[in-house]
């Protein structure tokens, strides 16, 4: 699994999260609905890609936050 999570601060209390990952299976005997991939017994190789965008909103009486340090 590789990835970059970056934080754009809108304001001192608004910031939007980023991800973007990636995820690898090296060897693989079922696909991701749980059925076998291969009749023979033989692995193949999978992965997949996963993109998340997000709204953080942070709420208390501090003006800074630990997000900005």
């Amino acid at each position: 699994m590789i990835g970059i999570t970056p934080l754009f601060k809108i304001s001192d209390r608004i910031s939007i999260p980023i991800d973007l990952s990636y995820i690898a299976n090296f060897r693989q005997h079922y696909d991701y609905g749980g059925t076998v991939v291969n009749e023979n017994g033989d692995s193949v190789t999978g992965g997949f890609l996963n993109f998340t965008i997000g709204l953080n909103f942070s709420i208390g009486e501090s003006r800074t936050y630990a997000d900005w340090y």
